[in-house]
């Protein structure tokens, strides 16, 4: 046995309702650990090339990490990418993992589309597929809630979509905890194509160890370490310290306005901190067993959306449901929020694609008509509500918005592809880049889509996909900086495994999932010319503020883009992993496939 595995995952197909186990290879596990790079592993074998992200083949990945289970883990979620139909990540917090852990998993498959709804219920070693007609409509939390009921078990923790899913809607989410979400990437559209309304677990089988004393070794270093970062995480989240970044972005110039039309606005005061604080703020909350409780619940105690309840609201769904919609309503705002979670809609995705309209609907590219009557001007919470509901229910404009802003600018025509703003069809948070080069090429290479989790650097994405894989919490790392860390993650890991893992080798996992995850996006027919930039970061100067005449220039990011891939060891003109490279990383395998691709592009 190795310490903090189970060495099984479940393999479900709801085709077919077949469930099975899957045992896992040692030597699987030391290249890809487990989380993000263990779910990309997988994907690679499963999914064949072209096939649509939202159709049975796809396969969702849910995977715990050999850490998961002690104060600090996640799971995450890998899939195909409806947005991009490239790779799908993201990881979350809250009670989940720990219970699918603790169920004696390590994760499980799910292929296949079921008949009607269904949920997979996992209590221990008893795992079933059941009827989900109950719980089909309503929202995320409705759903969690029903499912404690139905089971009469409070402590009984679920993932589950909201009627944005079941929609397929392509910038859904998945939810757990409420509040806590597997964001980006469509991942609930995923769920929702396979008729999969949730993912409930109850485990009781404990962490999965050996030697106890290793394991209290291992906890009294974490929790030593997590005591030193508190006040470091706190000082950055504490209270409402993630809204004052819409404060501060905006004071600087780097705020996104009206759809990035502006990178400044005087008004950016009202989301900021001070005022949550004076007017919302609660409690703090925690993930399970995380001392730093570095979640804030607010709530909006008068007015129209009195009661409404949130954590956070954290930076991107605030600067995205917010300034980017030229609103400053800080209640109203709490309300979009709050609306997103029970709906289960990426907050980003859903900012930025109200944001897309508003604009086209500003100059005239679309009129009240085509938006089945909706005044949808900017800052006004009515028009956002009203086509917030026809997007969740496909009706009408919102059947086109609901697509994502890459596709409904491609269906609407008129020039909106200008005014749509994206990366390689994933939408950029509310941040304006044009004066931030830097971020700018971590966004546009960031394999799953925009992206402002990975960072540009080697160091910073690959120590993103190690942490990633070992399914910790980035904000324990500070953010990008988890590299710094890197040893400590060593000594804990092989405490628990029993391996002897240099921090050497621990970065080289991370790279070598970023890699694979680069093969994955190329094998589907992602190239270079999809690590770019919308029009309006290249060709559109701020117009006023802190940043004004600040745009990216486009030589000069392909000269970026160059010494990127010189770096990573790909080819400059593809973007593609060199054979050494991938041969380098152990991924024989997949550089047998991807050499066939690179014939193509030789005879180009």
């Amino acid at each position: 046995m190795i310490g903090g595995y189970y060495e099984k995952i479940l393999d479900i197909d709801l085709s077919t309702k077949s469930i099975k186990e899957i045992n896992l290879e040692e030597e699987v596990l030391r290249k890809f650990l487990g989380g993000r790079g263990l779910g990309a592993w997988y994907l690679w074998k499963r999914v064949r090339r072209g096939e649509d992200a939202l159709g049975p083949g796809n396969v969702i990945c849910l995977m715990t990490g050999p850490l998961t289970g002690l104060p600090l883990g996640r799971t995450a979620l890998v899939s195909k990418n409806p947005l991009t139909n490239g790779i799908a990540h993201s990881t979350a917090g809250g009670n989940f993992h720990q219970e699918l852990k603790f169920a004696g998993y390590d994760g499980l498959l799910i292929t296949g589309k079921a008949e009607k709804p269904v949920y997979v219920l996992i209590n221990d070693d008893e795992v079933e597929i059941k009827d989900a007609s109950a719980l089909w409509g309503l929202s995320t939390h409705e759903t969690i809630e029903k499912l404690k009921k139905i089971h009469n078990d409070p402590l009984l923790r679920s993932i589950c979509i909201g009627p944005a899913g079941e929609h397929m809607i392509r910038y859904a989410c998945v939810v757990t905890e409420y509040w806590c979400v597997y964001g980006r990437s469509g991942l609930g559209a995923v769920f929702g194509s396979k008729n999969l309304k949730a993912i409930a677990v109850r485990g009781r089988k404990g962490f999965p160890i050996k030697d106890k004393s290793k394991l209290k070794e291992a906890l009294n270093i974490w929790m030593s370490f997590l005591q030193k970062q508190a006040a470091t995480v706190r000082s950055i989240r504490a209270r409402f310290e993630e809204p004052y970044l819409v404060t501060l972005f905006g004071k600087i110039g780097q705020q996104g306005v009206k759809n990035n039309q502006e990178a400044y606005s005087p008004e950016a005061w009202r989301l900021g901190s001070f005022q949550h604080d004076l007017r919302h703020w609660v409690r703090h909350w925690s993930c399970f067993g995380c001392p730093i409780h570095d979640k804030q619940i607010g709530v909006v105690r008068y007015g129209p959306y009195a009661g409404t309840m949130v954590v956070g609201p954290g930076y991107e769904p605030t600067s995205a449901l917010g300034p980017l919609c030229d609103l400053f309503d800080a209640e109203a705002l709490m309300y979009f929020v709050d609306l997103a979670d029970e709906y289960g809609f990426d907050a980003v995705g859903l900012g930025r694609v109200i944001a897309f309209a508003m604009e086209l609907y500003q100059r005239g590219i679309l009129t009240r008509d085509d938006l089945d009557g909706i005044d949808l001007r900017w800052g006004d919470p009515k028009g956002m509500k009203e086509i917030i509901e026809k997007i969740v229910k496909r009706e009408g404009i919102g059947d086109i918005l609901a697509e994502g802003v890459k596709r409904a600018s491609e269906k609407i025509g008129k020039n909106a592809s200008r005014y749509a703003i994206h990366i390689k069809g994933q939408e950029i948070i509310g941040r304006d880049l044009r004066s931030d080069p830097e971020a700018a090429l971590g966004e546009a290479t960031a394999n799953r889509g925009a992206d402002h989790l990975q960072g540009t650097t080697r160091e910073e994405q690959f120590s993103a996909a190690l942490v990633d894989s070992l399914c910790l919490c980035f904000y324990h790392a500070v953010f990008r900086r988890c590299y710094e860390h890197v040893n400590l993650y060593s000594k804990i890991l092989n405490l628990i495994t029993g391996w002897r893992t240099s921090p050497d080798e621990l970065m080289k996992v991370g790279e070598r999932v970023w890699n694979l995850e680069r093969c994955f996006n190329v094998r589907e027919g992602l190239t270079r010319a999809d690590d770019t930039l919308p029009y309006r970061l290249f060709y559109e100067e701020v117009p006023s503020g802190p940043t004004k005449g600040s745009k990216i220039d486009r030589e000069e990011f392909e000269r970026w883009l160059d010494r990127y891939y010189e770096e990573r060891g790909w080819d400059k003109q593809t973007g593609i992993p060199t054979s050494e490279k991938l041969r380098e990383l152990g991924l024989e395998e997949v550089d047998e496939e991807i050499s066939q691709i690179r014939v193509k592009f030789s005879k180009k």
